[in-house]
């Protein structure tokens, strides 16, 4: 089965507190089979994905050919994943534009 990488980048900026909710992903929606990998757990360690599943960097989710998830990020804009897609988030410093 062919799977398609996307790397998803999240950026960390600002106090404390904001970084919590910038470095997360919620999902919003799922149609199975999605499954998800947390950041250093074993690498047979996949769970179901579900509603509410929050994910952070390192994390990864997958997708297989009847499978979607919608992400909401930290800023309301969200993305929809389907498809035999595997997804790895990564985490970004922030870059001062001048």
């Amino acid at each position: 089965m062919k799977r398609t990488w996307l790397v998803l980048v999240l950026a960390a900026v600002g106090a404390t507190p904001i970084l919590a909710a910038i470095n997360e992903v919620h999902v919003v929606n799922v149609q199975p089979d999605v499954q998800f990998h947390k950041g250093g757990s074993p690498a047979d360690a996949w769970l179901p994905c579900e509603k509410d599943t929050v994910l952070k960097a390192g994390d990864e989710i997958t997708c297989d050919p009847d499978g979607a998830v919608t992400l909401a990020f930290a800023d309301n804009s969200t993305v929809v994943v389907r498809n035999t897609t595997q997804l790895r988030s990564a985490l970004s410093s922030p870059r001062a534009v001048w």
